[in-house]
């Protein structure tokens, strides 16, 4: 056989992305618009170069692999739809990269990401949408420093809610949603699991639009691969209730804050000693200092998906800061700090001492700069540094990330 027929007949997956790319950035270049069908329709392609100090987030005295870092591209192509139809709208898009790496050729991969979602209205008092989202990549090594392997991580999140307006004031709200995770290294899929979600809830509207509330939520947790531990099997499922009240406020023109505090309960199928009660809350300040400075403020503290092999879940307290400054009407400067602490609960009564008691700080920092030469043009330019220490042996590292990315949307 012609092996130039063959390889002529068998492109390569990188190929054919690269390819669809070129084929979009000649539509778009014969377009004279910015965008298709009124700006509806939005194609996009990208191009992103990243370099990370330590890909695989190994602890600073780790030599199992001495040059830890290691530079990898993606290139993107998608499109995204957003369409009103009378009184509704429906939106949805998706995008494929192909990231490669220059010398961690394991982690070559495909990533996609699809998305769904109808924001729907039935006269002046019901409203509410219906969505669908799904991605496909790599998980993160921050929890699974030292096992070196990549594992491709699929999520699905089916979503819907109903707002009923009972008056001009009062709005009663159900939101009702189920995630699923799934991974695909054997050794994680310990932590596949479905979470489905209920949430119910009463809002005061004032004339200004903002929003002071009370809600009731109803989680359950199921994972489908159930743990070993002492020769026993069994599984992680919970159910998690708790009660609490949230606010969408405009305090002034110029700033704004969003908040939310629920007292929880947590109960595992197993093992009561894993049982966790206390308040999660988050809150958002958004000032626009002036017409070209912005301050983002955020802080929490959270229950975390399981994320650990052995480790019923991860308690998180945080605070970040991302100021933003408009140099010119085309270049923006901005910057997030952030610090987290991670408490990873467990039973060591269970075979578990690995990860209870565990306690993680990670800080990082990360500057960026974006130039909109065009209205379809957007360059990027950021620059990451990520550091970790652990009241666990060999869990510290240090990591720097530097990113420069372009994407054209037409």
């Amino acid at each position: 056989m012609d092996r130039n027929l063959h390889r002529r007949g068998h492109a390569r997956p990188d190929t054919k992305l690269r390819a669809a790319a070129v084929a979009v950035a000649l539509l778009g270049a014969a377009s004279s618009a910015a965008a298709f069908y009124d700006d509806r329709l939005q194609v996009f392609v990208g191009e992103n170069v990243t370099r990370d100090s330590n890909i695989f987030r190994l602890g600073d005295g780790n030599a199992t692999v001495p040059d830890k870092g290691d530079t990898f591209r993606s290139t993107t192509v998608g499109f995204n739809v957003d369409a009103p139809v009378s009184r509704q709208r429906f939106q949805f898009g998706a995008d494929v990269s192909q990231v490669r790496y220059n010398r961690f050729k394991s982690l070559d991969r495909i990533e996609h990401n699809g998305r769904l979602n109808w924001l729907w209205q039935a006269g002046d008092q019901w409203s509410g949408n219906l969505g669908y989202t799904e991605t496909k990549g790599l998980a993160s090594f921050v929890n699974f420093t030292g096992l070196n392997a990549a594992n491709p991580l699929r999520t699905q999140i089916f979503s819907g809610s109903a707002n009923y307006l009972l008056t001009p004031s009062w709005q009663m709200q159900a939101i009702a949603s189920e995630q699923r995770l799934r991974n695909g290294l054997d050794a994680r899929k310990i932590q596949d699991v479905d979470v489905t979600t209920l949430q119910l809830g009463a809002n005061y509207i004032s004339a200004a639009n903002n929003r002071i509330g009370a809600l009731v939520r109803q989680d359950e947790g199921r994972y489908p691969n159930p743990q070993s531990a002492g020769g026993t099997l069994f599984t992680n499922n919970y159910s998690q209730r708790g009660i609490g009240a949230t606010t969408d406020w405009s305090i002034t023109a110029k700033s704004h804050v969003a908040a939310q505090a629920l007292y929880v309960r947590r109960d595992y199928e197993n093992f009561s000693g894993r049982d966790y009660s206390g308040f999660t809350w988050r809150a958002a300040y958004d000032w626009l200092a002036t017409a070209k400075t912005s301050l983002s403020l955020v802080a929490q503290q959270d229950i975390s998906s399981t994320e650990d092999l052995q480790t019923a879940f991860v308690l998180v307290k945080g605070i970040a800061a991302t100021p933003s400054y408009a140099i010119s009407e085309k270049l923006r400067l901005s910057g997030t700090l952030s610090s987290n602490i991670r408490d990873y609960r467990g039973d060591a009564g269970l075979g578990t001492s690995l990860f209870a008691g565990r306690e993680d700080r990670l800080h990082a920092g990360v500057i960026s700069l974006s130039y909109l030469p065009l209205r379809s043009v957007t360059v990027l330019l950021s620059a990451q540094r990520e550091k970790r220490t652990s009241n666990m042996a060999g869990l510290d590292y240090t990591a720097n990330v530097v990113n420069v990315s372009g994407r054209l949307t037409f």
